[in-house]
């Protein structure tokens, strides 16, 4: 059993410097909101997750959820790119965790966290785009996953209830992640905020219509396997026997595309699982290679994001 301290000391740590940061930002009063992430081209979403954790009527509904991170940071770009970074850094290390707590031997744990850095949308998009909350909902995800795994489950509710709040889907892959439909809970912390802030009250988007509207108009074969299949690189192979855990975990993934343009970094979500199940196919003395041939996946970066690597 992993000791738990090894796994809380990393939420502390975050949520600690969120409230340093805070503090620093209420006291020295600085402000760089306008440039904050104009070089990704991302600074109306960004403006969204700010005002949308102020309670300020927008017309993106599902950003008006994440409050954690934005009402913490603001338009601190440091503090923003710094615990972007660290949690991105930390994915890793969190999946290696989470496969041995799985019941996968060291090796094939070490294996599991190289194969998230072959993952555009999970690992080189949150370090290139860091002023993004999915790094660290996905961090708070694992651990509370682990956390369930190991019988603390208390803990993993008020790990799953700080996820929520950090990006609104994360209870329902805790529940996959660990298998676990307790970790749902982990929505009252959302419920809550709800009822006290009423954010949707002035949002008017509909976006289910946006992203059926997106799928009508990239629905050729070249764009579904080369955006969103290919860049899975060797995972691909759980798909040689896929499991019902396997399918919802993907069913869930794959529609929050349904709202947003960036497709890898929404259906990697499911990269646990997945990598959970890749590594068991392939042998142990042959990892080196699968890790050389991962990293190397010439369809590794979608088209639309090759932009961001420049």
């Amino acid at each position: 059993m992993i000791p738990i301290g090894y796994l809380i000391y990393p939420i502390f740590l975050i949520l600690t410097t969120c409230i340093a940061g805070f503090i620093y930002r209420k006291v020295d009063g600085t402000h760089d909101f306008n440039d904050s992430h104009k070089y990704l081209g991302y600074g109306k979403q960004f403006r969204e997750w700010i005002e949308g954790s102020k309670g300020i009527p927008h017309n993106t509904p599902n950003f008006h959820y994440r409050m954690l991170l934005p009402s913490m940071c603001w338009d601190t770009r440091r503090l923003w790119n710094l615990i972007s970074t660290l949690t991105t850094i930390y994915l890793p290390i969190s999946c290696m965790v989470y496969l041995h707590v799985m019941g996968l031997s060291i090796e094939q744990s070490l294996f599991g966290g190289l194969l998230v850095l072959g993952l555009f949308g999970i690992f080189r998009f949150n370090l290139v785009g860091n002023i993004l909350v999915d790094s660290t909902a996905l961090m708070f995800s694992l651990l509370s996953a682990i956390l369930l795994l190991q019988g603390h489950t208390a803990l993993g509710i008020l790990v799953a209830c700080i996820a929520a709040l950090t990006k609104e889907t994360s209870p329902i892959f805790i529940a996959l992640f660990s298998q676990n439909p307790i970790a749902l809970l982990g929505f009252g912390s959302l419920l809550v905020y709800i009822i006290v802030n009423k954010p949707l009250r002035q949002a008017r988007m509909n976006t289910f219509k946006y992203g059926l509207d997106k799928l009508k108009q990239n629905n050729s074969y070249d764009y579904i396997l080369k955006v969103m299949v290919l860049p899975w690189g060797l995972l691909c192979i759980a798909l040689i026997r896929p499991t019902g855990w396997l399918l919802l975990t993907l069913i869930a993934a794959y529609s929050q595309c349904l709202v947003s343009t960036d497709n890898a970094r929404l259906y990697q979500w499911a990269f646990p699982v997945m990598i959970y199940l890749a590594v068991q196919y392939i042998p142990v003395q042959y990892m080196f290679i699968a890790i050389v041939v991962h990293l190397l996946n010439p369809w590794q970066i979608p088209s639309y994001n090759k932009r961001l690597m420049v």
